[in-house]
């Protein structure tokens, strides 16, 4: 018997969740890396909003915070109760197959799926396993948006390898492109295209670098520049609710999801 689309909706989530493996042949999902220039320059933000925006439209979504330790996913989405995070799964490595991940992961009322980073200190990752997840995750979902942080380390590099995309997010301020030009180059040496780098600027109204010197001073036109909206981004994080669910109608919500349509 063939299920529809319709019909294995109605199929209760635990029962879905084993049959996970079975119904993931023809995906492969694009993996999109989110890295800061240095923090705050709202790369969560826009990491757990364009996750959203893909779950919208009706992209089977899964949403990774790859920060080392106190990832605030979780904060940007009011969810407290995440039973699993990638820290732990470095002690049960060998059961990392589809119908484990599918247990693990923790469902956003979107039905956008998370799975945090560590809540202490001690969460290890062990070698090859963030590429292990990723390449499970890319037989589940349609898109794997992973928050790297504004870190570059070997998990990130791991990270890059199964990456179609690296977005950097940045200010127009000169330390952010002192670090922008610094990431461009690590991601050559490591040696992929800077084709597959795209740089997002979240724009002040009166920034300190034009946007034209910006391009100029790190030799790659921007990708795309969403309008800062201090009040509406610090409105959404206290009610730990997505700038697309608290403000839905603001210019930030419309530029995410005009930027959602170019991915």
């Amino acid at each position: 018997m063939v299920l529809t689309e319709e019909e294995l909706k109605k199929v209760p989530e635990e029962i879905r969740k084993k049959l996970a493996p079975f119904l993931t042949g023809g995906k492969n999902a694009k993996v999109l890396n989110f890295i800061g220039a240095k923090g705050g320059v709202g790369t969560t933000t826009l990491a757990v909003n364009i996750a959203l925006g893909l779950c919208e439209i009706e992209k089977r979504t899964a949403l990774v915070d790859m920060n080392p330790v106190f990832g605030e996913v979780p904060i940007f989405l009011s969810i407290d109760d995440a039973a699993f995070n990638w820290g732990q799964m470095s002690k049960d490595i060998c059961k990392l197959d589809s119908t484990y991940l599918m247990g693990v992961l923790t469902k956003h009322r979107s039905g956008l799926h998370i799975l945090p980073s560590p809540d202490k200190v001690n969460g290890y990752v062990s070698s090859g396993m963030v590429e292990r997840i990723l390449s499970q995750m890319k037989g589940l979902f349609d898109y794997v948006i992973v928050d790297s942080g504004r870190q570059m380390d070997d998990n990130i590099a791991d990270i890059i390898k199964l990456t179609d995309t690296i977005f950097v997010i940045t200010n127009l301020t000169v330390p952010c492109l002192v670090n922008v030009k610094r990431l461009l180059f690590t991601i050559s040496n490591l040696g992929y295209s800077r084709d597959r780098v795209k740089v997002i600027v979240n724009q002040k109204p009166k920034d300190p670098v034009a946007l034209k010197v910006a391009e100029a001073n790190i030799k790659k036109e921007m990708f795309w520049v969403i309008p800062e909206n201090l009040q509406v981004a610090a409105s959404a994080i206290n009610k730990g609710e997505p700038i697309l669910l608290s403000s839905s109608n603001s210019d930030i919500s419309k530029s995410i999801r005009d930027l959602v349509k170019r991915i």
